[in-house]
């Protein structure tokens, strides 16, 4: 079954906007993620520069791939049930660092 896409638009509206990172048990720098409501993704380091990607939300899961000089590098990321939070697992540790929306 399709989904109509304003249906899907309406149900990925929660994300869209700039998430920080509020915990990296990694002790990695602060940088950001930026989702745009037409399934654009942005990773945004600290120097302010973005690399960009596309997004999908699917169940309880958002993921994203970036393109990276020439690579996609696929991330999965999970969010609480009040989706205030994104989870994704640090390539050094394993555990989660968290993320959270500062601007719609």
């Amino acid at each position: 079954m399709l989904v109509p896409v304003a249906s899907a638009a309406a149900d990925q509206a929660w994300l869209v906007g700039t998430w920080e990172l509020t915990y990296d048990p990694a002790g990695g720098e602060k940088d950001w993620m930026e989702f745009t409501a037409d399934g654009r993704a942005f990773s945004i380091a600290p120097n302010h520069k973005r690399v960009p990607g596309r997004y999908v939300v699917t169940g309880q899961e958002v993921r994203v791939t970036y393109k990276i000089k020439g690579k996609l590098i696929p991330i999965t990321l999970t969010f609480t049930p009040d989706k205030k939070k994104l989870f994704g697992a640090s390539a050094k540790s394993g555990n989660n660092s968290v993320y959270e929306r500062i601007k719609p």
